[in-house]
């Protein structure tokens, strides 16, 4: 890929975004691989966090791109929420087996819920911190 279409590549740029947003949030020592996969058909982006390694791979939508600056920055901030909160995934995901089926069942809904007003909230104190990205729609 020569220079210029580097530059102008919304993946790359969004690459570039988030490694200072990772400064930002006191988190350099992580790594963020953006898929050129489009995520689900249900949200925007998606984070896949590894936090043994400190890497996470970010997945975006083609929809992305249509959203505002401003709400891109959102759901940016979205999705590093969710580095700060993995390893809290993880305490919930090894009671699977002593819960039980039904147990779990019961636990794992209204935790992912709960993680994701608390993700949200988070992301809306984050992205004040965040620059207005200009990606290009």
């Amino acid at each position: 890929m020569a220079k210029s279409e580097a530059k102008s590549d919304p993946y790359t740029l969004i690459e570039a975004y988030l490694a200072d947003a990772l400064v930002t949030l006191e988190l350099q020592d992580w790594e963020i691989t953006v898929s050129r996969e489009a995520a689900d058909i249900t949200s925007h982006a998606d984070i896949e966090v590894h936090d043994q390694r400190r890497t996470a791979d970010l997945r975006i939508a083609r929809d992305f791109f249509t959203q505002s600056p401003e709400r891109q920055r959102l759901i940016l901030a979205h999705e590093l929420s969710h580095i700060i909160s993995a390893r809290l995934d993880r305490v919930i995901e090894n009671l699977e087996e002593p819960l039980g089926k039904i147990g779990y069942a019961l636990l794992e809904p209204n935790f992912i819920d709960a993680t994701e007003r608390m993700v949200e909230h988070f992301a809306r104190l984050i992205a004040r911190e965040l620059p207005i990205p200009n990606f290009g729609r």
